[in-house]
């Protein structure tokens, strides 16, 4: 029987990635897990609590994914000042790109709830360090990481997913998304941020936030509409 793992080492060494950059990806590969368009719907329909822990676990989820496949930490520690006239702009952790993401209506509405509960000292928009001044530990986020995807095993659950879902799972979907719309490879590479130096070179050069953002707003265009009695954001966020 042939180890598959062993041919997918020689090709990506030979596209000139190095060995931790090899196991990394390996590993990514084994476990990448997808939602579809019916299974994120079925996500946001559940009927959480309102200002419960799973609920806000729910909206870190959606919002890694409406801010095209964000990573976990950079969700955990968006703040009200990255937030101006609907438009988020913020600096990468991982890549320390610059990246401004125009916000999808569900974005608007996530954030629009946190900004009414919003406390006068408060600077992270998700509660999870919202009392917090400075930024928290490596620790400290792997631990929030944990208790999210704790959270979004019974999310899965509840909505009949018979999947591993995590918060990667989000950057992995919205990925898929952007494929199954038809979207330049280019442009999902961009927002993602990937770091590889061959991706980067070849796809990013000749791209405008322009185009992620227009995508973007496609990928997380709603198929259902929000329920009667719900206001919409038209302010943007200030």
């Amino acid at each position: 029987m042939y180890d598959f793992s062993i041919f997918v080492k020689l090709y990506l060494k030979k596209l000139g990635n190095k060995i931790n950059n090899i196991h990394s990806n390996l590993k990514c590969i084994r476990s990448i897990e997808r939602l579809t368009a019916e299974e994120l719907d079925a996500i946001r329909e559940l009927d959480l609590e309102e200002g419960s822990l799973i609920w806000h676990c729910r909206n870190e989820f959606l919002l890694s994914f409406n801010f095209m496949g964000m990573r976990v930490k950079d969700v955990l520690l968006l703040k009200y000042s990255h937030i101006n006239r609907g438009q988020l702009q913020y600096q990468m952790h991982k890549s320390k790109d610059l990246v401004s993401i125009s916000l999808s209506e569900e974005a608007l509405e996530i954030i629009g709830w946190y900004e009414k509960q919003k406390k006068p000292e408060a600077i992270y928009i998700l509660p999870f360090f919202a009392d917090r001044k400075n930024e928290p530990l490596a620790k400290e986020l792997e631990s929030a990481t944990a208790l999210i995807n704790k959270y979004l095993k019974k999310i899965a659950k509840m909505a009949g997913i018979n999947k591993k879902v995590s918060t990667h799972v989000a950057r992995h979907s919205w990925a898929q998304a952007a494929k199954t719309a038809n979207i330049d490879i280019r442009v999902i590479q961009k927002g993602l941020g990937h770091e590889d130096v061959r991706t980067t070179e070849i796809y990013l050069n000749s791209m405008t936030d322009h185009e992620v953002n227009e995508a973007n707003l496609m990928i997380t265009r709603r198929k259902t509409q929000p329920k009667e009695g719900e206001n919409e954001n038209e302010n943007g966020l200030s």
